[in-house]
């Protein structure tokens, strides 16, 4: 018991590995929906929901039925405190029993607000995964951006919402991604889970802008563990899973950042869940830009899930979810302030998301 026990602590945490780049200039430097957030952005490895779309596609594989989620977040985000950072994402999946995998969409706008102008993102991806063998899935994402940069009056001046139109404001990439499942004797009771994700996103770094898009490479490791073999009407009465992330920013095909994530969640009854998650940032490349007033970052949440079919009597499951982050920015690094364009320090931030989600089986 011991000895597996430390076997998955050392695989768990030595090998926390998420690579992630941001997307399209800055302005994708923020993950999705809640309850990753609140791990920290640590999900590469865990990706056991709709919330796979961002973090690791091949997590699709095994989700049954109809998916539906959606998120809306927004906080005091970006360079000053008149700004604002708006994100909104939909995503629905589809897995019947005729066709092998599952499919998915997913659509995210990101937004941002300052000096009464704003700079807006959008992602349209197609997604699939395909579970080969007991221990690995596989996913695939083909992904379309169209940025639209606002036209400024001045080098450093005043901006407005008519928005630059160019033919190189909209550009398309493919991510590939695989989830493998470690075997039971490296677990510590039969019941936990211990896995290992990637995900290479915009493979080609194709160019948006006169600029190319940031990638995603992610690696990362989650292990599950489930003390109680007795159940409530079908639920767990604790779960806990932790989960890590190593994420390299990767730009012109050079790595110029990093982040190491970690994140935990405790859930009682598969009902209400409790998170934690921390996010750092760090260089790697003395010129890359490093968001210092952001990192470290301390993200709290909580899920509330309703799985109606372990209390009504019905042929298809039915649940419902709802998450809850907050992201705190309230450490700045002293020796080096980061200062906005009218010369403020920031010295508190925060962001908050909310997603709901709705499963139906079929």
């Amino acid at each position: 018991m011991l000895k597996k026990m430390g076997y998955a602590i050392i695989v768990n945490f030595l090998l926390v590995t998420a690579i992630s780049a941001q997307g399209a200039r800055s302005i994708i430097r923020s993950a999705r929906f809640a309850r990753p957030l609140a791990m920290g952005e640590a999900f590469t490895g865990v990706a056991d929901g709709l919330e796979s779309v961002y973090y690791n596609p091949a997590g699709l594989a095994d989700l049954k039925g109809v998916n539906v989620i959606g998120n809306d977040g927004s906080g005091l985000f970006f360079i000053d405190w008149t700004s604002k950072y708006l994100s909104y994402d939909f995503a629905a999946s589809a897995n019947v029993d005729m066709i092998p995998g599952t499919f998915a969409f997913y659509f995210s706008k990101m937004q941002f607000d300052y000096d009464g102008h704003a700079e807006i993102l959008m992602n349209y991806s197609l997604q699939y995964g395909l579970r080969f063998k007991e221990y690995l899935a596989v996913g695939v994402s083909v992904n379309y951006y169209n940025y639209l940069l606002p036209t400024y009056t001045t080098d450093l001046g005043t901006a407005t919402n008519t928005y630059v139109e160019d033919s190189n404001n909209g550009t398309a990439d493919v991510g590939l991604a695989v989830l493998l499942n470690a075997p039971e004797n490296w677990l510590i009771t039969p019941n936990d889970e211990l896995k290992f994700g990637a995900y290479f996103l915009n493979i080609f770094q194709s160019e948006i802008m006169n600029g190319e898009i940031f990638q995603k490479l992610r690696f990362g490791t989650s292990y599950k563990f489930v003390p109680f073999k007795s159940k409530y009407k079908g639920l767990s009465p604790l779960k806990v899973l932790l989960a890590g992330d190593l994420i390299f920013n990767r730009f012109e095909f050079e790595n110029k950042t990093y982040n190491p994530n970690f994140g935990l969640e405790v859930t009682g009854y598969e009902i209400l869940s409790l998170r934690y998650g921390r996010r750092n940032e760090n260089k790697i490349d003395d010129n890359a830009y490093v968001s210092t007033p952001q990192y470290p970052a301390n993200q709290f949440g909580f899920g509330l899930n309703i799985p109606v079919h372990k209390f009504v009597s019905m042929c298809n499951e039915v649940s419902f979810r709802f998450d809850y982050n907050h992201t705190d920015w309230d450490k700045v690094n002293d020796d080096e302030p980061h200062l906005g364009f009218i010369g403020q320090t920031f010295e508190d931030r925060y962001a908050d998301v909310y997603s709901i989600s709705v499963n139906v089986g079929l």
